[in-house]
């Protein structure tokens, strides 16, 4: 039982928040598979810009204004079907740079505690961060998998069996299987590229 916490993972797919939304919002696996394909072109034109603008946020509404700033800049790979915008999309842009940089076994390599230890800056983040020191094989294995594909979704629903004992006593989680797979992205990404600084 998850006595510690109120723990709601929903089983639809989140939208422009990781927290749950309506049916009508959620996005198709079409929107996601064609947010992640904007994420890989972003990152092939413009890497630095991509690093920007994670780096300027942790939270959906700063990610949003960085993201969007970001977006103007790259019209070629923007469509008609783009609907997914902050913590996910940042997410999405975690994974690739993730993805271009390391194979899934030196991803769960660098997955260590850091030296100075990394603060989280909201209750989110420190839940993230817990998750993906605690499990740094799951964590990997879940952002080398396809993100819309039936892997991903036994994937998420067996890492987020870890979630109680990472979340503060007295705090509520509540996420969406993609809002959960976006955070973890952003820790791991974060922890990265900390561990890689002082290598």
């Amino acid at each position: 039982m998850m006595c510690r916490l109120c723990l709601l993972l929903v089983l639809a797919l989140g939208l422009a928040t990781p927290a749950a939304a309506t049916a009508k919002e959620q996005p198709d696996r079409y929107d996601i598979d064609y947010m992640y394909r904007f994420a890989q072109c972003v990152v092939g034109y413009t890497r630095s810009g991509a690093e920007k603008a994670l780096g300027e946020g942790y939270d959906d509404a700063t990610y949003s204004e960085a993201l969007t700033r970001l977006a103007k800049g790259h019209d070629r790979c923007l469509g008609t079907r783009m609907k997914i915008s902050g913590i996910l999309l940042a997410g999405s842009l975690a994974e690739v740079l993730l993805r271009n940089d390391l194979k899934q076994d030196q991803l769960t390599g660098v997955l260590k505690p850091s030296d100075p230890a990394l603060l989280a800056r909201n209750s989110l983040e420190y839940t993230a961060l817990c998750m993906v020191l605690s499990h740094p094989a799951q964590t990997s294995e879940l952002l080398f998998s396809a993100p819309e594909s039936k892997e991903a979704d036994a994937l998420i629903m067996d890492y987020a069996q870890g979630l109680p004992a990472c979340v503060a006593d007295g705090q509520q989680l509540r996420v969406s299987k993609l809002g959960l797979r976006a955070i973890i992205a952003l820790a791991a990404y974060r922890i990265a590229k900390q561990n890689e600084s002082k290598a």
